[in-house]
């Protein structure tokens, strides 16, 4: 071959010597050496590597959780597609792929909840706050076969940490200035014996809040909670390992965050409210023509329909208390495991939902359950 251009030469003469370079070496080069972690997942009640699982699913690891400061489940929809759940006035929905049980509280979640094999079957309980996990596993799609005949639209696996061999321990201090977010969190791991592993983590949180409440003067929604929970392992045998995990919590809240925004006038040609403003008609009973119809007061704010974290509100709240009481045995026979997950749960919750969301006295839910649970 002969060429007048030196540069389509060097061009020519760089790719006869990368051809015949061994392969290895130009991987070695391109990957420098390094090997990508395996993620393991407890998808199918074992543990897999995600690959090899037949399943769509996404992992989030409890570093990740803790290094992105996520904090409950409505959080994980900002990482994981496909997911998303929603904190209205009176319900928690939950969806993946657009599938979900809506807001009726007689119904199971459609997409379930497991923590430790565990099922979360309320909807109520999406609020609690996240303390000491290993990973959350998001399974899209049908899990009725492993996960219980309510999972028709996917599921939501969690597993907490468990005791470790060498011992260990962590403490978080987290004081944010402008909502008065104050967070402390413990762990502490270790051996308790030759046979037997313990592990206990605790954590409180306050914060006052993002919105002002026009009608009684205060930051909302104001949180408290607080979590509770403690892990013994014992090895019974060489393939027999019992767990027993014991658990106790409150999330108070106090307030809500929402607010109206973007209101249309009523479009039907009616001959007193026909063309108005929600938020005109409830200023009507302030003394305008239209306050012999009302029998409420609207309160400060009720105009005001701009999204700007300011609210009107007589009052919402939501006082929640859970316990969980699980035993697991994980028993390896020969190349078969055998697991058996016993639990007792308790869920607890009273609120309140002014849910015309103003100062007039309009539109209250008040919402009640107690709910005992045994599984095998």
């Amino acid at each position: 071959m002969k060429t007048n251009n030196p540069h389509l030469l060097s061009l020519v003469v760089s790719a006869l010597a990368l051809s015949i370079l061994p392969t290895s070496s130009i991987l070695a080069q391109e990957t420098g050496g390094r090997v990508l972690e395996e993620i393991v997942v407890t998808a199918a009640y074992r543990e897999q590597g995600l690959q090899d699982v037949p399943v769509s699913i996404s992992a989030v690891s409890g570093q990740t959780l803790a290094e992105s400061a996520l904090q409950k489940a409505e959080d994980i929809q900002f990482l994981v597609p496909n997911f998303t759940l929603t904190e209205t006035g009176i319900s928690t929905n939950a969806f993946i792929r657009g599938i979900g049980s809506g807001i009726n509280q007689a119904f199971e979640q459609s997409v379930g909840t497991y923590i430790d094999g565990v099922h979360y079957g309320r909807g109520q309980q999406w609020r609690s706050p996240f303390l000491d996990l290993e990973r959350i596993e998001v399974l899209r799609g049908p899990q009725s076969i492993l996960f219980g005949k309510n999972s028709v639209a996917g599921a939501v696996n969690i597993t907490t940490a468990k005791p470790t061999d060498e011992f260990e321990g962590s403490v978080l201090a987290s004081l944010e200035t402008e909502m008065n977010e104050t967070i402390i969190e413990g762990v502490v791991s270790g051996p308790l014996g030759n046979s037997m592993r313990g592990r206990i983590a605790a954590r409180i949180r306050e914060v006052d809040g993002h919105m002002w409440n026009a009608t009684l003067g205060v930051d909302e929604p104001n949180r408290e909670d607080w979590t509770v929970r403690g892990t013994l392992e014992f090895d019974i045998s060489d393939n027999l390992l019992a767990t027993f995990k014991a658990e106790v919590g409150e999330f108070d809240v106090l307030g809500r965050h929402i607010e109206i925004i973007n209101e249309l006038p009523r479009a039907d040609p009616h001959p007193i409210f026909g063309g108005l403003l929600y938020n005109e008609i409830l200023r009507g009973c302030d003394g305008s023509s239209l306050s012999f119809l009302c029998t409420w007061d609207a309160g400060p704010g009720t105009s005001n329909v701009v999204k700007d974290e300011l609210r009107s509100s007589n009052g919402d709240f939501s006082n929640n208390e859970s316990s969980t009481f699980v035993l697991t045995f994980d028993w390896a026979i020969g190349d078969y495991d055998f697991k058996s997950i016993t639990a007792i749960s308790e869920f607890e919750y009273d609120e309140n939902c002014d849910c015309d969301f103003t100062g007039a006295v309009v539109f209250d839910a008040a919402l009640q359950e107690s709910y005992d649970q045994f599984s095998q």
